[in-house]
This record gives structure tokens, sequence and C-alpha cells, in this order.
């Protein structure tokens, strides 16, 4: 269950680029007739980007600017703390100068330094060209981070006048994802504890860096939804990723606890006022599914990434304990009403255990779709080595693998060929051509320094 594991708290808490570096890439590159399987050698000579500042470097979450030139945003570790960290790269693979002149910010966020800051969601405003994203910062206990940066790395006073917002609300507020909406709103997916535990929670703000009390404004806190309780153990809810649809209307996908004492997967749907969507499974809003996975006894599931198809189809994935014990690669798929789709894997859900591997099993940590409907998820594995290794598969609609892509309808890769102890996806997005971009980190055996890195694959 290493990966499982290694994967979910990478994720809860969050969660140098070397070399000759250039001005931002102005050129768009045109699409692609679906991927080949492979690494994309016009990024960086090998579709790899590693930085390191010497410590530990994780890149959680990734977007891309106007010109499919790619932003990570995670966390470092320097000077005796773990700080903010945003890389800019180019198309070619090479650091945007632009960017604080080297491509790479790092920031202490807290008054005096504290153990962990940590970004964990970014979003690029098209129209404006501003960048923002979301974190914590360690000042009582952990507090919501929101910042916004100009295209040059320094602060963005239209937001909150110094481009910062430090927010407490309930205790420790952990944030896991940022979106911006049709309107040009902040919409984070965030895991707030509620006093006695974490709820699946949903806040929004407005561009200026003000909390939209319009959202969720009958609730105790306006501008902020919190749901518990959804698999009925009055425990842990937590929400690890999020999706929107072409409404406004925000899913949020993670596990809560169960009666029994296990970890159900937990998907559900806040309108875009910011109340519980209760046309979704009609009447309750949400849905929680136990044991998709098919363990021997009753196992534990999570949902860390979703996102909407063309046909408004809800595709979630994920792991969950297999028969065979260890994590396998979970997929569902849900109909706009909240049922699942009977048409895709097994009534609805893909439970892939890949047969030619053993070890601590697969997760997926994103989905994407080419145009045709075929199915992109990506995630980490135990590879043929034992060690945990990227991995890129494919699934045809009806969510039958797709043996024409990569190696047998998957890639599993080594981010640090030869060496690689633990290659992690944290996340994943195609871009306008098309092509698969990853971010994560990289571990090399006898070596416990993390390096943040970027793939692409075409």
């Amino acid at each position: 269950m290493r990966i499982f594991n290694l994967i979910f708290w990478s994720i809860l808490l969050a969660s140098l680029a070397a070399g000759c570096g250039g001005k931002a890439d102005k050129k768009k590159i045109p699409a692609v007739n679906g991927l080949k399987g492979e690494p994309d050698t016009s990024f960086n000579g090998t579709g790899i980007y590693t930085s390191s500042s010497g410590y530990r470097d994780i890149g959680y979450r990734l977007t891309f600017d106007s010109f499919d030139n790619i932003i990570v945003a995670g966390q470092s570790f320097i000077g005796g703390y773990f700080d903010t960290s945003i890389w800019w790269i180019n198309q070619d693979g090479t650091p945007n100068n632009n960017w604080n002149g080297t491509g790479y910010l790092a920031q202490n966020m807290s008054t005096g330094g504290t153990l962990w800051d940590s970004f964990s969601g970014v979003a690029y405003d098209n129209a404006t060209g501003k960048l923002f994203a979301l974190g914590i910062v360690a000042v009582a206990g952990y507090d919501l981070l929101l910042a916004s940066f100009n295209p040059d790395g320094t602060p963005n006073t239209s937001f909150s006048g110094d481009g910062v917002v430090k927010q407490n609300f309930v205790g420790n507020d952990y944030a896991t994802g940022l979106t911006l909406d049709s309107q040009g709103r902040l919409v984070l997916a965030c895991n707030f504890f509620s006093g006695t535990n974490y709820d699946f929670t949903a806040v929004r703000y407005l561009a200026d860096g003000t909390l939209d009390t319009s959202y969720n404004a009958g609730g105790a806190i306006p501008g902020v939804a919190m749901f518990h309780n959804l698999a009925g153990g009055n425990a842990e809810d937590g929400a690890y990723g999020m999706a929107f649809d072409s409404q406004d209307r925000m899913i949020l996908l993670g596990r809560s606890r169960n009666a029994a004492g296990n970890f159900d997967f937990a998907i559900l749907r806040v309108a875009a006022d910011g109340t519980l969507d209760t046309t979704f499974n009609s009447p309750v809003g949400f849905v929680t599914r136990d044991n998709d996975g098919g363990a021997p006894t009753s196992g534990d599931e999570i949902s860390r990434f979703g996102a909407v198809d063309s046909q408004n189809r809800i595709v979630a994935t994920g792991s969950g304990l297999g028969s065979g014990g260890d994590a396998d690669l979970l997929i569902w798929r849900f109909m706009d009403d909240g049922t699942l789709d009977a048409s895709f894997g097994n009534g609805g859900v893909v439970v892939y255990d890949d047969p030619e591997l053993t070890g601590d099993g697969q997760g997926g940590q994103a989905v994407m779709f080419e145009p045709d409907g075929r199915i992109i998820i990506a995630g980490s594995g135990a590879g043929p080595s034992g060690n945990t290794d990227l991995m890129v598969w494919r699934f045809n609609e009806n969510g039958t693998l797709d043996t024409t892509f990569g190696d047998n309808g998957r890639i599993v890769m080594e981010v640090s060929p030869g060496s690689g102890y633990i290659d992690a996806v944290q996340h994943a997005v195609m871009d306008a051509a098309g092509r698969v971009v990853l971010s994560g980190y990289t571990v090399t055996s006898g070596n416990s320094d993390e390096n943040m890195f970027v793939v692409r694959i075409r």
C-alpha cells in the first residue's frame, strides 16, 4: 500500500530551474491527432524537466498560460522551511526568464518564517494575464492562502491590496484545488476542520481577493459551503479533487468514512450559488461507493481527480483496495443526474489491476479526454522493478483498455532512468496540442531529496 498512502499524504499536505533559459514562448503549436504514447523529445530534449532547490521540491498542480507555456505550483524546502514555489516553463522545456528573472519563485508567506507553506492549486487568467495560486500557510495551525501575481512574478496589488490573502475560517483549513469560473471568480476545493472532523468544503472569492458572500449566502459562513457525514460514519470527509461543468457547478471528489470505519469513494455537486445541488443523485446531491475495488473485506477507496466530458458525463479516478490486496486503479463515470453510466466498464466502474506488474498497485491522479472520447488517466504505480513509476493509461469510451496506446495500453516510465526510486505524479493536464503534461516529484535510489519534475507525453 506504499503508493496509496504516499500519494494521499502528498495531496493532503499540499500539496531552481537549471540550465539556460529564455523569454516566454509565444508560439502556439498545432494540435496533434491522438497521443502516440511516448515522451515528447521536443521538450527539453528528453521530454523531462527536473528542478531542485537542494532538498525538497514538489509540483502539486499545473496549468498553462495563453501560449501553452507550463506553470507549476508546489513547494520547496529552503533555509529550514517549506516555502511556496512556482515554476514557469516554456514550451521547449527552458525556464521562462520573464518570471522572476529565472523561471522560478519561492517565497515564505508567513511573517517570521514557518515550518510549512505550500501551493496546492494554480489558475491563469487568459483575459488579464494574472496568475492565481492557492495553498496553505502555517500561522495559527494551517490557514488558507491565496496569492496573485503579475507575469513577471511581482505581486498583483489589485488583489487584496498586496497580492496575498491569508484567512482562517474554522481551524485547520487545507486547500486542494483552484479554478476560475465563467465570471472570473476563484472557486476553491478545500478540507476544513469543523471542530471535530474534516468536511468537504467549497469556497469562492472575487477577482479582487474578497470573499464572495453571495456564495452559500444562507450558510453559517457566507462564501463557504461545508458538507459532512456523506458516507454515514460521522467522521472524516475529504475533498481531494474537483471538476467544473458548463453551468458553473462544482464537483467535489474524495472520500468519506462509513459506519464500519472504512473510507468510501465520495462525490457531490455544488450549485453555482454555493448550495448542495440536489438534482445530482436526487434528492441527496451526492454519491458514495463502498468497496468498488473488490477487496475480500471492505477496503478504502478514494478519488483524487475528475473531469466533465463533452456529453456532461463526470469521469472520476483514484484507487481502491483490490481483490489481490493492493491498490488498483479505479475509474467511475456518472451521468449528469448522478447515476452511474451503465455503458461504461462494469455498471459504470472500471477496476484495473495491471496483469504485467506486481507490487503496491496503481492509482489515478488526473483525467483527460481526446477529441474522439477516449479517456486518458495519469497517475503512479509499482513498476517492473517494484519502485513507484509514472504511469499513463488510455481507455476507450466504453471503459476497455486501448491496447493501441503505448505498451499494451499504458506508459510506465522512470523519470530518473536507472536510479528512480519514487516517481510520483501529482497532477496532469492536456495542452491545446493534445499532449499530456504531468507534474510531481522524483526521488532517486539512496537519496531522500525530492526533485520537482514535468514530463510531456506526445
